[in-house]
């Protein structure tokens, strides 16, 4: 599969998603920015120059908004910090930023035209009057994370989010199938839980903060404010980006992640180590600063009341306008396996058995239509179902788990589309059949052959 735009191909050098390659492009560039302005030989420059404008190009050719955003963003950010914002006295502050005028003014010339010409610049501006439905989808897809997060503030689990949100919380007339929430904090708040999001967020945001304080009341050393100003703004770019995709995703370190190929991997791998190693290079100088900083507690008190402050509001105001009180989903351990549980409100528990590897949207829809003031559970690992038959009063057997019907003697039993012919004895608990109505496996009339009293509980269903 290739991502196109107007049937150009949109490159994503090593990535499968170019986003996600304009994510590391904007990771670089600030450290492009400080090696021109750390460097006092001119002629040294010109390699970092150089370097610079080959990662214009190719930002260009990914066709990327979010990157081309987050480069903006960046590049306003390390002016405002270099040109404004440093200590006065500072000899960084006001330099040129470019070797040679001349230089700057043929480099904004070439990127320009190569933008207009290739379609890039085009999309970028199209983007505001007319969104498209990469746009449109990711505002469906944030409102339904929200959903989420306000019935499963602990988390659904790590990598679960896309299967969770595509089965449960898409709107029904929706096709598309979703690995993750398309932005990396989402796709972290909804996995791992909101307190845990919090710690990650005070773990950037307090080094930042600290970073900004100290280069603004003091005059550090050159080598020191660079790698601040570097530091913050590959964070402020990892933050835009990570808006826009699911770029940054802690399950390419799982055994099995799910990509398209082991170079995606690896790059994405890259990728997720370019905020940790900005956020370790911007500790370490704060630290070693440290006696500067004691002057600045009470500022970064302050900042971290109003964060707390700010993150306590916004939870109760999450639970207070997405969670439902009719119905809701929850992710449950029981038995050292995890489900998914409907609640309706209901003391009566229905389990779902064989559903791991089935359309788990149509399973759900039909278990909620069939069992409407049930607590509906579905299996979402093994684990979770191998122990079903030790709490289970009422169970669902899917596919060929109609088979296992002897692991379930005291519970009331549904078999749904059982593959395989029908078995020498019901159990007593057997209450209805469930066949398909096409009967693609070519079993139905040997159910329905059986005796009466078996052909009764019989149901055809889409």
């Amino acid at each position: 599969m290739e991502f196109t735009y107007h049937g150009m191909i949109r490159y994503g050098f090593g990535f499968f998603n170019p986003n996600h390659a304009a994510a590391l492009i904007a990771c670089l560039l600030p450290v492009c920015w400080g090696i021109r302005l750390f460097l006092k030989n001119k002629a040294a420059v010109y390699p970092a120059v150089a370097a610079e404008i080959l990662l214009y190009l190719a930002l260009i050719f990914t066709y990327s908004r979010t990157g081309f955003i987050a480069v903006l963003v960046e590049g306003l950010i390390f002016l405002f910090l270099k040109n404004y914002f440093i200590h006065p006295e500072h000899p960084l502050r006001l330099p040129h930023f470019f070797p040679r005028h001349r230089l700057a003014v043929i480099m904004i010339a070439v990127l320009g035209i190569a933008a207009i010409s290739c379609g890039f610049m085009t999309r970028c501006v199209n983007t505001i009057p007319s969104p498209d439905r990469a746009m449109t989808n990711r505002v469906t897809l944030f409102q339904g994370g929200l959903k989420m997060l306000a019935d499963n503030p602990d988390g659904v689990g790590s990598g679960m989010s896309g299967m969770i949100y595509t089965a449960f919380y898409q709107p029904v007339e929706s096709t598309l199938q979703y690995r993750t929430m398309v932005n990396s904090f989402l796709t972290f708040a909804v996995e791992y839980g909101i307190f845990l999001a919090y710690a990650a967020a005070l773990g950037f945001i307090l080094p930042v903060a600290a970073a900004v304080i100290l280069l603004r009341k003091h005059r550090l050393s050159d080598r020191k404010s660079v790698i601040m100003l570097a530091g913050v703004c590959i964070l402020a770019g990892c933050v835009i980006s990570a808006m826009g995709s699911s770029c940054f995703d802690l399950n390419v370190l799982g055994s099995d992640p799910g990509f398209t190929g082991e170079l995606d991997r690896w790059m994405r791998i890259l990728l997720l180590s370019c905020p940790v190693i900005a956020g370790i290079a911007l500790s370490g100088v704060v630290i070693s600063e440290y006696r500067r900083l004691y002057n600045h507690a009470g500022l970064l008190l302050i900042l971290f009341v109003i964060f707390t402050l700010s993150g306590s509001i916004g939870y109760l105001m999450l639970g207070s306008f997405y969670k439902s009180n009719a119905c809701s989903y929850k992710v449950v351990e029981i038995g050292g396996g995890r489900w998914l549980k409907y609640t309706v409100g209901d003391k009566q528990n229905l389990f779902i058995v064989g559903a791991s590897s089935w359309d788990l949207k149509r399973i759900a829809e039909f278990a909620r239509s069939r069992f409407p003031l049930n607590n509906i559970f579905i299996p979402l690992d093994r684990a979770a179902e191998s122990r079903t038959a030790s709490y289970s009063s009422k169970v669902i057997l899917c596919g060929k788990n109609y088979l296992a019907a002897k692991q379930f003697p005291d519970s009331e039993q549904y078999w749904l589309l059982p593959e395989g012919p029908p078995p020498g004895k019901y159990p007593v608990g057997l209450k209805k059949i469930y066949l398909s109505r096409y009967d693609e496996a070519g079993y139905n009339n040997q159910w329905k052959s059986q005796t009466a009293a078996a052909s009764a509980l019989i149901e055809e269903v889409n």
